[in-house]
C-alpha cells in the first residue's frame, strides 16, 4: 500500500481553537475599548462562539467562506447589543491576528 496523503484536522487538533479566540478576543477588546471594553470577557467569548455557531450553519448550507466571516462579526455585534458599523473593523482585525496566535 503506498500512502499518498496524511491530512490533519488543523482546528481543536494541531491548534486550540477556543485559546486562540480568546486571544483574539482579548486583543479586540485593546483595540477597541470604547466599543467592547465595558463587557466581560466570559459574555464576549460566550458571544464569539454563538455568533460562530449559527455562522456555521449558513456555511455547511453553501454560504461562502467570506459570507460566513461578516455573519459571525455581525451576529457577534448584535448578540452584545452593538450596531453593525463595526463588522468590517471586527472582521478584519479578527482574521488579520488570528493566524498569529500560537496556541497548540
Amino acid at each position: 500500500m503506498v500512502i499518498k496523503a496524511v491530512l490533519f484536522d488543523f482546528d481543536d487538533t494541531l491548534f486550540d481553537r477556543e485559546l486562540a479566540q480568546k486571544k483574539a478576543l482579548e486583543l479586540l477588546v485593546v483595540r477597541f475599548p470604547r466599543l467592547l471594553g465595558g463587557f466581560e470577557t466570559a459574555r464576549l467569548l460566550a458571544a464569539w462562539q454563538e455568533s460562530d455557531r449559527l455562522a456555521t450553519i449558513d456555511f455547511d448550507n453553501s454560504s461562502p467562506l467570506k459570507e460566513y466571516r461578516d455573519t459571525r462579526s455581525r451576529e457577534f455585534l448584535r448578540l452584545l447589543g452593538i450596531k453593525e458599523d463595526y463588522v468590517a473593523a471586527i472582521h478584519t482585525t479578527y482574521f488579520g491576528e488570528y493566524p498569529s496566535f500560537n496556541t497548540p
